[in-house]
Parts: C-alpha cells; structure tokens; sequence
C-alpha cells in the first residue's frame, strides 16, 4: 500500500467515529484507540527531530497531526516542517476547527488529508 492509500485509510477510520473528549490530549487518546482497533500499528509522538514530533505515525511514513487549536497558518508551517523529513510520505490533519479547511493539500510535494473530528464535552 502506498502511504496516500494509507493516509485514506487512516481518514476513513477516523471519519468512522464520534469522538468525546475534552482536549487534545483525549482527542490524541481516542484517535489512538480508533486506529488500533482499525489495525493500524501506531506510533505515538514519534521524534523526527528535536522539535518535530507529529502526535502520531502510522506505516509507511503517515504522520498524523491533532488540533484542537491553533491558526491555519501555523498549522501549515508545522506540517511543512514535518513534510520535509524524508521519511514522512503523507500527512492527516485530524482537526476540530473549520479554519483549518483551508490548509494546503500537498506540502513539499507529500499529500496532506484533511479530517474534521465531530464531538466535543463528553
């Protein structure tokens, strides 16, 4: 499978799901649980550098990036930043916020999946 087939796979389960939680960090627990139980083997803030560390990645090479918060544009220079590790193939936003819509598609020539999390206060 080639990682912009894992990265739709990756968004079909999360689009699966109705989340409840309260933070990111439950969100990042119950996105965890999801891809488990969808058979992904996860990788949980995985070190590409000293201040790269996508919250998750999954094989090969899907780095998967939570937001509860945070502008379109700093999102974007996060994810640029992981892109450019070469063994980043693909990344998947998975986000709460409607901002984030506009955050770019492909990123140093690696596709970005966009998924909007439904849910909230449990």
């Amino acid at each position: 499978m080639t990682a912009a087939e894992v990265a739709a796979g990756v968004y079909a389960a999360l689009q699966s799901h109705r989340y409840a939680f309260n933070g990111e960090a439950q969100l990042q627990d119950g996105i965890e649980q999801v891809l488990v139980d969808a058979g992904f083997v996860v990788q949980r803030e995985a070190h590409l550098s000293k201040a790269d560390r996508p919250d998750f990645v999954v094989a090969p090479g899907v780095g998967i990036e939570v937001k509860v918060a945070g502008s379109p544009s700093a999102v974007t220079r996060q994810l640029f930043r992981y892109a450019q590790h070469p063994e980043i193939h693909a990344l998947v936003l998975a986000t709460t916020r409607m901002a984030h819509l506009h955050v770019a598609r492909e990123l140093a020539g690696k596709p970005v999946v966009l998924a909007v999390i439904n849910g909230g206060l449990p």
